[in-house]
Order: structure tokens, then sequence, then C-alpha cells
């Protein structure tokens, strides 16, 4: 077992989980972001979000990809090939 890469790989989902929260509000959980390393060791990131009622769909997600592959690169210093986002709920604002 080779511990960079997994040391590597928490500290790409955290940051994600940051990103993900500073643009989106919502509680810090590094859950339903996903890494893959594709065959020129770049990364693969899928992440799971809710979004607030009204927001318009292509343009989060677009924000949310962008800002996860800089920060990821200029961070870390690790290219990201993809970031795949999808929205798994709706939320309505109180």
């Amino acid at each position: 077992m080779q511990l960079v890469p997994i040391i590597l790989g928490l500290v790409v989902i955290v940051l994600a989980a940051l990103v993900i929260r500073s643009m989106l509000g919502g509680k810090p959980s590094t859950q339903g972001i996903e890494l893959e390393v594709d065959e020129g060791s770049k990364l693969k990131v899928a992440a799971h979000v809710d979004v607030y009622f009204g927001q318009v769909l292509p343009e989060v997600a677009d924000r949310v990809r962008t800002a996860i592959a800089d920060a990821v690169a200029s961070q870390v210093g690790v290219e990201v090939s993809s970031v795949d986002v999808y929205v798994v709920g709706i939320q309505f604002a109180e």
C-alpha cells in the first residue's frame, strides 16, 4: 500500500468538499465526492450536490466543475481530466 496516493486522494476530496460548501452552502461533508485516476495519472472527480430551488442547473454545474478543477490544480498541483457534477437534490429556502 502506498501512503502518498491515499493522502493525496484525501486532500483532494476535502478540498472539493470545501469548494462545494463555499459555493452552495450546507454542512461540510466529503460524502458524494468520488475520485478516480485515469491512465494518464490525471484525476477524475465526481461531485454529487444539492442545489437551491430556482438556480440554473447547467450554470451551477459549470461553476462547481471549474472551481474544483482550479482549486485542485493550484493547491495540490495535480491535473484534473474531468469533473462530473451530479445534481441529486433540490433544497427549498425556509
